[in-house]
This record gives structure tokens, C-alpha cells and sequence, in this order.
């Protein structure tokens, strides 16, 4: 195993903290805290620990709205200049001790969730206890997920295994691609796509590709930071 510090973010992981950012700066806060954590997660709308909030019955959408309420709005500030407060500084330290002890290589979502869920004392723990969000059950459902992933994709899985990202308790037919994948139709159709902006030839040229009747696969180069993601 390696040590802590070392342990990689998933890419989910490292959008979420990403979004976490933009959360804080559309509430006018100069600081990201656990409850920014827990407003990325959602604001991502897929990933592991979605898919846990929503086997817990949890309705991510009226999490949202108990945290906007629970939070005073600021006067507004650079994004860029935004760092971590302590709480969420534990927090982040939670979830990278969650994953070793959880025997896993990587730091996702899900490590993030159980560890908003077991530091106390954060208005995000507060917010997700009231909501029935138990710590070892949660961490049971991140297993049981991500076991059902596994034998999917080792061509085992069954589409009773484990629900998928759509309402709690509905069967998913495909549970490695809900678990790994991210479903962008769905989300563009509910609006949860961030805006493109300055990217209309790059965008004309992926349709062109797409459209093909063979070799319709693009692909995205270019160096870390160009904006490949968004």
C-alpha cells in the first residue's frame, strides 16, 4: 500500500473538489468547507457516493436545499484565492486514512461521503446524520457497490446486483458503467452540464467525428489544464 500522501485521486474525486470551489464561490464564501465537499458531490450528480446517497434513500436534491439553508450567503470573493478551512482539512485526511483502511489504492467520492459522515462537529455531518446517513451502513453499501461492479466487469455481475444511479431501490442493467461512467445525455438533459464557452470548433469537429459512419471515436489531446474535461 502506498502511503497516504500518495494515494491518487480519482477523477471523480478531483471534479468534485473542483466543483466544491465553484459552490463556495456562487454562495459567496472565501473559504471551501465540508458542507462545499458535500454540495460538489451533489452537484456532480453520478459517482460512487451519489449512488450510496441514494441506496441510504437519501434525496440529493433536498440535501442540497437543507444545506442552503443551514448556510449564510456571503459577499462574494476570487475562487482562486479559496482554500481549505481546518474542518475540511480533516475531513480530506478522514477520507485518505477511510481508503487505507479500506485497503483501496485510490481516494474516491465515495471515501469523501464516509468521511463528511464520521468527522463531527461540520454543519455537512449534522446535515447528513439528520438524514439517517450512518456511517458503517454507508461504508457496507460502498463495498457492496463496488463488489457489484467488479463482477460486472469481470462478466460475472447480474442486473439484480445492486440499484443503479436512478431511484433508490431500481435495479440498474448496468452497473460498472453507472459506477465508472457518467451518463452525459441524462445530465444534459437535466441542465447539470457546465457551459462551453470558446469551444465551438473543437465541438463542430467532435459532431463530425461522431456522425461517421466507422471510426466515429474522438479523441481529446492536449496538456493538462487546456480545459480537455470541461
Amino acid at each position: 500500500m502506498a502511503p497516504l500522501d500518495k494515494t491518487p485521486y480519482t477523477p471523480g474525486m478531483r471534479e468534485v473538489l473542483r466543483l466544491s470551489k465553484a459552490e463556495a464561490g456562487r454562495l459567496g464564501h472565501d473559504y471551501i468547507g465540508p458542507e462545499h465537499y458535500l454540495l460538489g458531490i451533489i452537484r456532480k450528480g453520478d459517482g460512487l457516493a451519489i449512488q450510496v446517497l441514494q441506496n441510504l434513500e437519501i434525496d440529493p436534491d433536498d440535501l442540497k436545499n437543507d444545506i442552503e439553508r443551514a448556510l449564510s450567503v456571503g459577499a462574494g470573493q476570487d475562487v482562486n484565492l479559496f482554500t481549505p478551512n481546518n474542518e475540511a482539512k480533516r475531513v480530506l485526511e478522514a477520507a485518505k486514512r477511510i481508503a487505507e483502511e479500506m485497503k483501496h489504492g485510490w481516494i474516491g467520492t465515495e471515501h469523501l461521503l464516509l468521511a463528511l459522515i464520521h468527522v463531527e462537529n461540520t454543519i455537512a455531518s449534522r446535515l447528513l446524520r439528520e438524514a439517517n446517513a450512518d456511517f458503517h451502513r454507508a461504508q457496507q453499501e460502498v463495498l457492496n457497490v463496488i463488489d457489484g461492479s467488479q463482477a460486472a466487469v469481470a462478466g460475472v455481475g447480474s442486473s439484480t446486483k445492486k440499484p443503479g444511479p436512478g431511484k433508490p431501490g431500481e435495479k440498474s442493467k448496468t452497473p460498472a458503467l453507472d459506477t465508472f461512467g457518467r451518463d452525459l445525455t441524462a445530465l444534459a438533459r437535466e441542465g447539470k452540464l457546465d457551459p462551453l464557452i470558446g469551444r465551438e470548433n473543437e465541438i463542430e469537429r467532435i459532431l463530425q467525428i461522431l456522425c461517421r459512419r466507422t471510426k466515429n471515436n474522438p479523441v481529446l489531446l492536449g496538456e493538462a489544464g487546456v480545459g480537455k474535461t470541461a
